[in-house]
């Protein structure tokens, strides 16, 4: 029996050639979509379940209440855990710590590079499973000043070598290790991302004033650079440990009476990634937010391909109809006509994922080169293993899109099938406006509507973008180039960089504006007062100038202002009202507090200007002269040749530090990567709606063309009773463009609604104007009637005796 519906179905395909094309571009461009968000779901789906026990890994997470809701808490928590957690509970296999405060510079002899690791305790292996081609597991980590490497950073620094065991890398600031392990981390997929591993003995080692903060690891307070993994032993409720957790952060930590108790629980490691946002993180995985954006994309597409096969079967019907009238009355019952329908629809489906796993893979490359993606060091790679979901997905989709056609389709009675009724419009006995809304119209309707959706958030998001790249920030970031100290003495590195003719102007900085980073403290007026959150950046007496940031009141700093303790500070007009200083100048020469304890001096106030980025409001912030936190020097740059000016500068680094390249990059760039980010996300809306939109287009050009087909002789005897060609396009175009016009009317008001809604989290933002909505229109209303004319000018120009001889 399933031999003769196969064959029954190739069959009807090859008969029905525009049918089946139609149908297989639609569901394999519509696939291809969600075979992507499959691919990214499998390949985060397996991140850290290598692991020996995977499924007994947990860690504790931090919960702030006030935090912002795009992140669920903090993956860090404090160290003391464990040790309280070990000597009084049976629950572990084995439990290790993590300090993420060994990023640092490394070398060798002839090499410089900054390294990316992790501090951690000799328990490490025993949690993990990470795969160590060299080294012993049980003494990688257990002495003072090891360090278990990558063998990518090793050949880095060393070249390809037969053993790495026991050669010496130097951190800066911190002292010489011994290689003792090498990790091979190709094709290992984890959370955590690090190029090397200290071995965190080396803490006991260290002096007090030492380059680790909280170097003894028993300090409840610091929730920030801690991280507590373990294994649980087999039959231990991770639900008894998380209550174990709280009850130990209650009893230990004391939290200021100003401040809100955060709360701590477990969660397994194998769904951090596809989990929460959490800030504080080892590295980068796809959030579930992420995934569900991807989704919704992948849905969207997929749905209009779903109405675009539900509404052509329709369509359709009046050829099919004397098939299935002579089927049933040759005994066939409906379930058999429902499973030849369905049989048609799933081999449909099987045939459009053989096209839909070639337009994925060509779609991955390009998903992996979009910048958010690289930045994030994150790729989506194509794998086999993937295949029995893509297979079960095929069948899904043919299920969902056969089964509803197959229901309508199998209702007809054998006497009205032969007599040719199809059925299909669905409006039988509805008259005026209620027979446009026949269910195919519906589902053509959603259609486009879907598709004028997300033409007009594409145009919206073009827009923002643009607004953001192109905003006044209210300071001059054209021409700075930004180099990274890199350790070298400011003073040094300026007299050196200066000499150079392109240099018109320096100065030096801990962070770059506009770029989302800054130093966090808290300032209040008078000891009685809130303490209110102040951003702040350590600058020197020639920032305010070299930037051309306005200055509102009192002075600017003057050289002598950074020695020894901190006494003045600037601050912007958002600061001094939010302490309850009138105007500008009333602030000059009182004093705030910073961090309950040290008393400054304002001695200048700047205009608000947007330290941070645009989709921010403007919080308070504030400038000091802190010389120890320079980490650039900001160089103003006047060159027509700025290659060779950059070059320059390149040799003279060369005489400040050998082993280090200069790093370097221009400001107004780097603000304009920050927003790469709406960009990308821009450019994957832009290509799922050019599917949904083609999609569309395809759908009703066979709706068009199978509902002509039921007005040919209707089209014949108005052509022989005098109706002229140019009046018969108008009249049959006019029915079809109902649809487009009813699409316009009920999708463009949600459109803008939901364009408003994620608008109004930015605090720069665009109007929605009249034009997006009209070039939205456009676009669409061309598709749709180029669409439409085609098949009506072709019907109408037939000639009618062919039409009518039929009979």
């Amino acid at each position: 029996m399933l031999k003769n519906y196969v064959k029954i179905a190739l069959r009807s395909m090859a008969r029905q050639k525009l049918f089946s094309f139609v149908n297989i571009a639609g569901l394999s461009l519509a696939m291809s979509v969600s075979l992507l968000l499959i691919t990214i779901i499998y390949n985060q789906y397996n991140y850290d379940r290598f692991h020996v026990g995977a499924d007994r890994i947990y860690r504790i997470e931090s919960f702030n209440p006030n935090a912002p809701r795009i992140f669920a808490g903090t993956a860090s928590s404090p160290l003391p855990f464990r040790k309280a957690m070990v000597d009084q509970y049976a629950y572990f296999e084995a439990y290790t710590n993590l300090r993420s405060d060994f990023r640092r510079e490394a070398q060798t002899a002839d090499k410089v590079l900054d390294i990316h690791g992790l501090l951690a305790d000799e328990s490490f292996f025993k949690v993990f499973s990470f795969p160590l081609m060299e080294g012993n597991e049980e003494t990688a980590l257990r002495d003072p000043f090891s360090v278990v490497v990558t063998k990518e950073t090793a050949e880095k620094f060393f070249g390809k070598r037969d053993s790495y065991l026991g050669l010496v890398l130097d951190y800066t600031g911190v002292g010489p290790f011994k290689i003792t392990g090498v990790l091979d981390m190709d094709g290992v997929s984890t959370h955590m991302k690090f190029e090397a591993l200290g071995s965190m003995s080396t803490l006991n080692s260290m002096a007090d004033d030492g380059p680790f903060s909280d170097r003894k690891n028993d300090n409840w307070s610091n929730l920030w650079v801690g991280y507590n993994y373990f294994k649980l032993n087999p039959g231990v409720n991770p639900q008894q440990v998380a209550v174990t957790v709280t009850a130990l952060a209650e009893e230990n930590i004391e939290w200021a009476a100003d401040r809100q108790p955060y709360t701590f629980g477990v969660a397994p490691v194998t769904k951090i990634a596809m989990g929460n946002m959490y800030g504080n993180e080892l590295g980068f995985y796809i959030p579930s937010i992420v995934l569900a954006f991807f989704g919704f994309l992948a849905l969207v597409v997929m749905v209009t391909a779903l109405f675009n096969y539900t509404n052509l079967s329709l369509a359709k019907s009046l050829t099919r109809a004397r098939e299935i009238g002579i089927r049933k009355v040759s005994g066939a019952t409906r379930r058999q006509v429902i499973h030849q329908f369905v049989i048609e629809s799933v081999i449909m489906a099987m045939l459009s994922l053989v096209l839909s796993v070639g337009i994925l893979k060509m779609m991955i490359p390009a998903f992996n080169g979009l910048e958010i993606f690289t930045l994030a060091e994150l790729s989506v790679d194509f794998s086999y293993g993937a295949f029995p979901y893509f297979i079960a997905f095929s069948i899904l989709v043919g299920l969902f899109a056969g089964v509803f056609p197959a229901l309508f389709l199998s209702k007809f009675s054998p006497i009205q099938a032969l007599k040719g009724y199809h059925g299909v419009s669905g409006d039988a006995g509805r008259k005026g406006f209620m027979s446009n809304f026949s269910f195919k119209k519906v589902l053509m309707i959603v259609q486009f509507g879907l598709s004028i959706f997300m033409i007009i958030s594409i145009l919206v998001m073009r827009e923002q973008t643009s607004l953001m790249v192109n905003s006044e920030y209210g300071f001059d970031e054209e021409n700075l180039l930004v180099v990274e100290l890199q350790g070298s003495k400011p003073e040094i590195v300026a007299d050196e960089l200066s000499k150079n003719p392109a240099v018109t102007a320096y100065t030096f900085s801990s962070h770059n504006p506009a770029v989302g980073r800054s130093y966090g403290a808290d300032f209040q007026r008078n000891e009685d007062d809130e303490r209110l959150g102040l951003n702040h950046f350590s600058v020197d007496n020639k920032y305010i100038s070299t930037f051309g940031i306005t200055l509102l009141a009192g002075r600017d700093f003057e050289p002598g202002d950074g020695d020894g303790k901190e006494k003045f500070i600037i601050l912007n007009e958002t600061a001094v009202k939010a302490v309850g200083f009138e105007t500008p100048h009333e602030a000059i020469g009182q004093e705030v507090i910073l961090n309950k304890e040290n008393r400054v001096q304002i001695i200048g106030v700047v205009k608000d200007y947007h330290f941070e980025p645009l989709m921010k409001s403007i919080e308070p912030m504030a400038l000091r002269f802190m010389p120890d936190s320079y980490e650039n020097i900001n160089l103003k740059i006047s060159s027509a040749n700025v290659p060779s000016a950059i070059s320059d500068l390149q040799e003279t680094w060369k005489t400040i530090d050998s082993k280090r390249d200069l790093k370097y990059s221009f400001l107004d760039q780097e603000m304009d990567h920050f927003y790469f980010f709406l960009g990308d996300i821009t450019s994957i809306v832009t290509a799922v709606s050019l599917f949904a939109i083609f999609i569309s287009c395809l759908g009703l050009l066979g709706m068009v063309s199978f509902q002509l087909q039921t007005k040919v002789k209707e089209i014949g005897i108005k052509k022989v009773l005098g109706a002229t060609t140019q009046y018969l396009v108008m009249s049959l175009t006019r029915q079809f463009s109902m649809v487009i016009i009813i699409s316009v009317v009920v999708f463009v008001p949600i459109a803008v609604l939901v364009s408003d809604l994620w608008l109004n989290l930015m605090a720069t933002r665009v109007s929605i104007g009249f034009g997006v909505i009209a070039m939205a229109l456009l676009i669409v209303g061309c598709l749709g009637l180029v669409t439409i004319v085609s098949q009506v000018i072709k019907a109408a120009t037939a000639n009618p005796v062919n039409a009518l001889r039929n009979e």
